[in-house]
């Protein structure tokens, strides 16, 4: 919005100033401005503060909750290799994969174990709660092919995190977008695309398998959006899903970011719903949202029923 501006302090790497402290307007402009919106939309648009749209998909993400550095002192212990452990051993990081036909897609995530809180009068044994998962990393090929993108993922993980350099040393897992038997489906891959990966050494998996089957399930749109805002602030101020950055608040993902605070709902209120060409943002949501479907939706449903 162009009389949205930016506020003077630095934020994750973003400077901002109030559109209202601009020396260039005529203060008039904004008293007048006030009548045409809803006191929301001024401040989000006119103040420059940071209040996600009514419309916005991923509405509980907040940068200064949901960016975060990896913390240091005390060092919360990498649980990632226990989180993955039902699926082999020695995985150490784990990958949201979402393929297409202009963008292949993976983010890379890590889960840190937060420490035990202090017994207090109203919780006198406290449980360990639950870890976060920090996402370190995004790959992205641009109209390419599954077996480019695989290179290009196996590139990074084996540069940066010393991931599939051999057989017995660490691994990644990935999760992807379930695919078709028919290959008839232009909304997702046929199982082609899980072979190629297989071929690369890579131990994938489909986001979800229908119940007591080896078949692809499927992965309801509305259920993983419901996950994703639940991970990023649940009802109880519970943040379990950050976005790392470095100290000067260069992005782990900054794609990804951008994503989450872009995509809104239609006129019809369908999230997700626009053309699948190149100004298309949903792919790493959806990476993001693959991965932990089938990890952290059994935990936040085994949560509710108890």
């Amino acid at each position: 919005h162009r009389y949205r501006a930016v506020r003077s302090e630095f934020r994750c790497g973003q400077l901002q100033r109030a559109g209202v402290d601009s020396p260039f307007v005529d203060p008039d402009f904004w008293v007048q401005l006030q009548t045409t919106m809803s006191e929301r939309e001024y401040n989000r648009k006119v103040l420059a503060l940071d209040l996600p749209s009514e419309s916005r998909v991923y509405n509980a993400f907040d940068r200064d909750r949901n960016i975060r550095p990896l913390q240091q002192v005390p060092r919360w212990p990498d649980v990632t290799s226990r989180e993955l452990a039902p699926w082999g051993r020695n995985l150490d990081i784990l990958v949201g994969f979402d393929p297409g036909r202009l963008f292949n897609v993976s983010v890379l995530l890590k889960a840190y174990q937060p420490p035990m809180p202090p017994p207090s009068r109203a919780v006198p044994r406290p449980e360990m709660p639950a870890p976060v998962w920090f996402v370190i990393g995004e790959v992205i090929s641009r109209q390419s092919t599954t077996e480019k993108h695989c290179r290009d993922l196996l590139k990074v993980v084996r540069e940066k995190w010393g991931c599939n350099l051999s057989a017995d040393g660490p691994q990644i897992f990935l999760r992807g977008d379930p695919a078709t038997t028919t290959g008839s489906d232009e909304n997702h891959p046929d199982m082609t695309v899980f072979t190629v990966l297989r071929q690369h050494g890579i131990n994938a998996k489909a986001a979800a398998y229908k119940a007591n089957s080896v078949q692809h399930g499927r992965v309801p749109k509305e259920g993983r959006l419901e996950m994703m805002n639940t991970l990023f602030h649940s009802a109880d101020g519970v943040v379990r899903l950050v976005i790392q950055c470095d100290d000067k608040g260069n992005l782990a993902a900054p794609k990804l970011v951008e994503a989450l605070e872009s995509l809104e709902r239609n006129g019809d209120w369908k999230a997700e719903a626009g053309r699948k060409d190149e100004n298309d943002q949903t792919h790493l949501p959806c990476a993001l949202g693959y991965a932990l479907w089938s990890i952290e939706k059994p935990r936040l449903d085994a949560r509710r029923a108890g």
